[in-house]
């Protein structure tokens, strides 16, 4: 049994990486589930050891040499965008329940100064009905609250271990091929399976997908920000995220 674990974050490749693993794993007898940002049950499930590949999504974990472990970046200023565009239409449960109160938005100043002062989120109102009352500019505002936990993990991650690699969605957008050979070199799969993976690789690459808005790849380029970012969109995104632009590289 294989030992691989896959982390990622919210609209960075995580249906594209879980297209390609579920037919890859199907395809040869391998075992993979992916848990969204379920820690607990991704924790119960290692600590079964029931699996070849486990992926989930922001968090930062205990990890173990006997793992062989990738995770995937994007530069944070574009996944507010996208998660922004996406939030508006997504069919995610979370996103539409109606119940769900996110208390800690709700008290952050950030928030109270810019959004609560003019809006009132209504019980009754999903993060969904709320994000389409505001503009644009309040809406990424609202992202970027919702987003701290996510990263805070981020740049979390001890990048001296062995079997840790991290490939940032830029280096692998219109290059899946090559960077996800370099994966699955790294997760030490055999040879004999190698064009099975790449099949799969290509199958679902963004030039092989269907663009929209209402899609889950509604354009996919990144440096996205500099046209939908506004003053005060940037000013407040500085203010909480500064520092993990420059410990993974995009200032």
């Amino acid at each position: 049994m294989y030992n691989i674990h896959h982390f990622s974050f919210h609209k960075c490749l995580t249906s594209y990486y879980s297209q390609i693993m579920t037919n890859f794993c199907k395809n040869n007898d391998l075992k993979y589930s992916h848990f969204n940002s379920d820690k607990r049950l991704y924790e119960k499930t290692y600590s079964d050891r029931t699996l070849d590949v486990y992926s989930l999504n922001n968090n930062l974990v205990t990890v173990d040499k006997s793992m062989r472990i990738s995770q995937f970046v994007r530069d944070p200023r574009d996944l507010i965008v996208s998660g922004y565009h996406y939030h508006k239409w997504t069919e995610e449960s979370w996103c539409r329940d109606k119940t769900k109160r996110f208390t800690h938005i709700l008290n952050d100043a950030t928030y109270q100064q810019y959004i609560g002062s003019e809006h009132n989120w209504e019980e009754g109102d999903s993060y969904q009905d709320f994000i389409n009352k505001l503009s644009p500019t309040q809406g990424m505002i609202l992202e970027i609250i919702w987003r701290k936990g996510h990263f805070d993990t981020m740049q979390g991650w001890d990048l001296s271990l062995e079997n840790f690699i991290r490939m940032r969605y830029e280096d692998i957008i219109d290059n899946e091929e090559e960077m996800f050979f370099k994966l699955y070199d790294h997760y030490n799969l055999p040879d004999k399976w190698r064009g099975n993976f790449l099949t799969f690789v290509t199958k679902f690459s963004r030039k092989n997908a269907t663009l929209s808005q209402k899609s889950h790849t509604r354009n996919g380029n990144y440096n996205q920000w500099v046209n939908e970012f506004d003053e005060l969109t940037y000013k407040v995104f500085n203010q909480f995220y500064s520092v993990s632009l420059k410990e993974l590289g995009y200032e």
